[in-house]
């Protein structure tokens, strides 16, 4: 007996079917000569070091890095360096009937959540501390709290190009209030390696500031050991991977792991945090995006710049590859705002 769907699930599969062989082609095109010889395979036995160890060699780079929108792509909220602007600042949300309020007290960021009768008292309340910044601050700045351990997104975000407040990405639909779990594959993209709790959800017990140099280069515990031991005076690079030297599959599986937006499909005993640079981005996984994504240029997802790349006459034409105009680890100035805050909240 054939198996009957819905129609909007026939719909659904139909689209997912198609979509499929979009993109098996996009990621052919990305693979370009992954199977070359030019290609560098990361050693898969090396630990990651973390950027204090890479620090002491590349201060000058690490500092430089570190100032970058990858570098400071998870923060602490700074009152003397933060864009936001507080004029104003009262966000309504008609569908929840709710008031939000971002507010700093001492050097603390707080969202205010509130309702109001017909009258205009206060009926309703909760505040919770901002933990921390997630973005750099060239587009938007969205906020992270945490509950023993469990890390949730705020429902306000800073827009920095519209300088406003407003809800953050996706709540206009649904809102989630503050208990949007951030999962280990948002961490993951946005951030270093976080020490994630197996088998919870957005539990972690660590959470690193910023994507580390090793995201781009590779666990470099080898890397280290090899400059200890005296064993890298001919070649410096030993036991770490310099994207430049990978060919040009390779090279853009370094940036496709978070900047090619879709549903993923990972290959067996791969997740979010086990591609390793010189990888093909095939052997971790397979990402499908939807119908609109690919027929609408106005439809593209919120990190989908690899397919806009792989969809332009420049990358047709050329071997350029995403820092071909972009580079990563060079510092972008944050245009400086006027601030303004409201006065303290009463303890």
């Amino acid at each position: 007996m054939p198996i009957s769907f819905p129609p909007r699930t026939t719909l659904l599969l139909t689209g997912l079917l198609l979509l499929a062989s979009v993109h098996t082609l996009s990621a052919c095109r990305s693979d370009d000569g992954a199977d070359s010889s030019s290609g560098v395979v990361p050693v898969a036995q090396a630990a990651y070091a973390g950027d204090a160890t890479c620090a002491t060699c590349h201060n000058d780079l690490f500092s430089s890095y570190k100032r970058s929108g990858m570098g400071q792509s998870v923060s602490l909220f700074d009152p003397e360096t933060a864009p936001e602007q507080f004029d104003n600042a009262r966000v309504y949300d008609p569908k929840r009937d709710l008031h939000y309020e971002p507010f700093v007290r001492g050097d603390t960021l707080y969202q205010r959540e509130f309702r109001l009768d017909a009258s205009g008292e206060t009926v309703y309340e909760r505040t919770h501390a901002v933990k921390w910044v997630i973005g750099s601050g060239h587009a938007t700045r969205s906020y992270l709290m945490t509950s023993n351990g469990h890390v949730t997104e705020m429902p306000l975000t800073w827009y920095v190009e519209r300088e406003i407040w407003d809800l953050s990405p996706g709540y206009t639909q649904i809102n989630q209030r503050f208990s949007r779990p951030t999962n280990q594959a948002c961490i993951t993209c946005h951030n270093a390696l976080p020490d994630y709790s197996e088998f919870t959800e957005a539990h972690y017990d660590a959470m690193p500031t910023g994507i580390s140099c090793e995201r781009c280069h590779g666990p470099a515990s080898e890397h280290v050991e090899a400059h200890l031991e005296g064993l890298a005076a001919s070649d410096p690079g030993i036991g770490v991977v310099n994207p430049h030297d990978l060919d040009r599959g390779r090279q853009l599986a370094v940036c496709q792991q978070c900047h090619l937006a879709g549903t993923t499909v990972w290959m067996e005993g791969e997740g979010p945090d086990t591609f390793r640079p010189g990888q093909k981005l095939s052997d971790n996984r397979v990402v499908y995006a939807s119908r609109e994504q690919i027929e609408d240029p106005q439809s593209f997802g919120i990190a989908s710049h690899a397919e806009r790349l792989s969809r332009s006459a420049c990358f047709d034409q050329t071997q350029m590859t995403c820092t071909t105009c972009h580079d990563p680890a060079t510092p972008r100035p944050i245009s400086p705002f006027p601030r303004t805050r409201p006065s303290p909240r009463p303890n």
